[in-house]
C-alpha cells in the first residue's frame, strides 16, 4: 500500500494537472504521512519531551570558576595584630569555583513537566482525532458533490436530446411551441446546478488537497464505495472513564496546583552552594595564613516579601486553579450531552437515510414511467418534467443523507476512540 501510494505521490508530482484517484484507505494512509496538523501535533509532543528532559537536568548545578584577585593598595596585614602600613602594593590571587542547586526547582519542576508531557500526550490524540474526522467528511462530500454533478449532467443530456426533438416536432406542427420554451428554461435551470455543484466539487477538492498537502493543481478523484450501508455499529460508551478530555483538563489541573503549591511553600527550599578558592588570602575568610584551598558551603533561602504578605502570585495561581476545576466538571457535563446527541443523531439520520432511499427508489420509477410516456406521446412536458424535479430532488436529498450517514458513523466512531488506551 505504501508503494502505491508513493507511486501516485510521485506521478502527481510529474504531471500536477492529473486526476490522482483515492481509495478511503489510500486517504487514510495519506493523511497519516502528509497532514501537517499530524505533525505540528507531533513536534508539540516532542517539544513536551524535551522541555521534561530539560527540567530533570535541574539535579545538575550551576558552575563557576574564575581567578580572583585582591589588591590591598598599599595596607597589608601581618599574622598577629592590625594593619601596618607599607610602601608596597599587597595583593591576593587564587583560583575560585562554586557548585549551586537551587532545590525549588530540583523538587517541583519536574513534576509541572511531566504533567505538561501528558497533558500533550492527550493534546496529540485529541487534535488529531478530531483533524482526521474533518478530512474523512470533506472526502465524502467531494464525492456527494461529484455523485449531484454527474447526475445533473445525465438529465442534461436527455434534456437536449429531447429538445433536439421538440425542435423537430414544432416545425412539424406536431407539438405546441410552449412545450419547446418549457424544455429549454428547464434545460438551463439543470446548467445553473451543475455550474453549483461544479463550484462546490472546486471547493471541497481545494480543501481536501490543502488538508492531505498536496499540490493545490490537482484534482482528487474519490474512488469509493459511496452508496455502500458502512457498518458504524459499533458500542459508544456512555462512561467517561479514560476519556482523553477529561484526563487532558485534569493534568492542566495538576499543574496549576503545582504552581500554587510552589507560591505557597516553595520559598522554604534554599538554595545549596558548594565553593573552593585556592590562596593564601581571600574575600572568604579572614584567617591570616591558613586559609589556603578553603571550602565554603551555604544554605541561602531566597524569600520574597513582596509576594508572601500580599500573598498575590499565591492568591492567582489558588483561582486559576478553582477556574480548571469547574471547567472540568463543565466539560463532563458537555461530554455527556455529546454522547446523547451523537447517539441520537446516528439513529435518525440513519432513518432518514433509508426514508431517503425508499423515496429516491419511487421517484425513479415514477419519471422512467413519464419519459416512456413522453417517447411515445402520451404525456406533456409539464409531466415529464415535474417527474424528473422529483427524481433530482429525491436523489440530491439521498445523496445528501449518505454523507450525513457517513459523517454521524466516523463522529460516533470518533467518540468511541477518544478514549485513553
Amino acid at each position: 500500500m505504501q508503494r502505491i501510494i508513493i507511486f501516485v505521490i510521485f506521478f502527481y508530482s510529474a504531471n500536477a494537472q492529473d486526476t490522482i484517484s483515492l481509495t478511503f484507505n489510500d486517504l487514510v494512509n495519506l493523511n497519516n504521512s502528509n497532514n501537517l496538523v499530524f505533525k505540528k501535533s507531533d513536534l508539540n509532543y516532542q517539544l513536551s519531551v524535551e522541555e521534561f528532559r530539560n527540567s530533570l537536568a535541574s539535579f545538575l548545578p550551576n558552575f563557576s570558576f574564575g581567578d580572583v584577585r585582591v589588591d590591598y593598595n598599599g595596607s597589608a596585614q601581618s599574622t598577629e595584630g592590625e594593619f601596618v602600613d607599607v610602601d608596597k602594593n599587597n595583593k591576593w590571587q587564587g583560583l575560585r569555583w562554586n557548585l549551586d542547586w537551587d532545590l525549588q526547582d530540583i523538587l517541583l519542576d519536574p513534576f509541572r513537566y511531566r504533567s505538561k508531557k501528558n497533558e500533550a500526550v492527550f493534546n496529540k490524540k485529541l487534535n488529531n482525532l478530531d483533524e482526521q474526522i474533518r478530512v474523512y467528511v470533506l472526502y465524502y462530500l467531494l464525492k456527494s458533490s461529484i455523485e449531484k454533478e454527474k447526475s445533473v449532467s445525465k438529465f442534461i443530456l436527455r434534456n437536449t436530446s429531447i429538445i433536439q426533438q421538440l425542435e423537430l416536432q414544432v416545425k412539424a406542427g406536431l407539438k405546441l411551441e410552449s412545450d419547446l420554451l418549457l424544455a429549454k428554461s428547464n434545460l438551463n435551470n439543470l446548467k445553473i446546478k451543475k455550474i453549483s455543484q461544479v463550484q462546490k466539487i472546486n471547493k471541497h477538492n481545494q480543501e481536501l488537497l490543502q488538508a492531505l498537502n498536496l499540490d493545490l493543481s490537482t484534482v482528487i478523484d474519490p474512488s469509493c464505495f459511496f452508496y455502500e450501508n458502512n457498518n458504524y455499529n459499533s458500542i459508544v460508551p456512555n462512561d467517561l472513564q479514560d476519556r482523553l478530555e477529561l484526563l487532558k483538563i485534569e493534568m492542566q489541573k495538576k499543574n496549576l496546583k503545582l504552581n500554587r503549591n510552589k507560591f505557597s511553600y516553595g520559598f522554604l527550599l534554599p538554595k545549596l552552594s558548594l565553593g573552593y578558592n585556592d590562596g593564601y588570602f581571600g574575600p572568604n575568610s579572614n584567617l591570616s595564613s591558613n586559609n589556603r584551598k578553603f571550602v565554603s558551603t551555604s544554605l541561602m533561602w531566597n524569600i520574597p516579601f513582596s509576594s508572601i504578605f500580599p500573598s498575590g502570585d499565591y492568591k492567582i495561581n489558588n483561582n486559576l486553579y478553582k477556574i480548571k476545576v469547574l471547567e472540568k466538571e463543565q466539560l463532563e457535563n458537555k461530554i455527556k450531552s455529546e454522547l446523547i446527541t451523537l447517539e441520537n443523531i446516528f439513529l435518525n439520520t440513519d432513518k432518514q437515510y433509508m426514508l431517503a432511499k425508499e423515496s429516491f427508489d419511487l421517484a425513479q420509477k415514477a419519471y422512467k414511467q413519464s419519459y416512456e410516456r413522453q417517447s411515445l406521446g402520451t404525456a406533456n412536458q409539464l409531466e415529464l418534467f415535474h417527474a424528473e424535479r422529483e427524481y433530482l430532488n429525491a436523489q440530491f436529498l439521498y445523496i445528501d443523507l449518505i454523507t450525513e450517514r457517513h459523517k454521524a458513523g466516523l463522529q460516533r466512531q470518533c467518540s468511541y476512540e477518544k478514549k485513553y488506551k
